[in-house]
């Protein structure tokens, strides 16, 4: 069990300082922004104690005054920040596709992520991958590994 205690903090956004080597990328700030406007800001960020965000470093170039922050009580190893990190953005639940369809649909339309939807609204809603006869597909694969020759289709081209 961990021996790190984190405490709530409501503090002026000036005084955070961006993750300078942040692993994030490709984020869509201006549907964050949107996202945020529309519900609020609900998760506090996650700072050191020199409040160096850890979490949040997208959501904090879009908020402005006061904003709650989770800090620890005392500061953090490299390797404990470098886990907070990583662990701040990993996501390890999907969505139950029958429950997503029925009893959030509108909500999920209003976010405009109507793609989502289209992917679950299938008769099986199946998103795994399946099994296909590559002999079907010969023509699609344009791709070869140079090293084991496994035939892929290039998405790009």
């Amino acid at each position: 069990m961990s021996d790190i205690t984190w405490k709530t903090e409501t503090i002026d956004v000036n005084k955070l300082k961006g993750l300078k080597n942040n692993p994030r990328s490709d984020v869509d700030i201006e549907s964050l922004k949107k996202d945020i406007d529309s519900v609020g800001n609900f998760k506090p960020l996650v700072v050191d104690r020199d409040y160096t965000v850890l979490g949040g470093n997208q959501r904090m170039t879009v908020l402005k005054g006061k904003v709650e922050v989770s800090r620890p009580e005392r500061r953090l190893t490299k390797e404990e920040r470098d886990k907070v990190v990583i662990l701040d953005n990993v996501h390890r639940g999907g969505f139950d596709p029958d429950m997503l369809l029925a009893d959030f649909k509108e909500a999920v339309e209003s976010l405009g992520m109507d793609n989502l939807l289209a992917q679950l609204d299938t008769e099986d809603y199946s998103l795994k991958n399946t099994e296909v006869d590559v002999d079907e597909m010969e023509d699609e694969l344009n791709c070869t590994c140079p090293k084991c020759g496994f035939k892929f289709q290039d998405q790009n081209s």
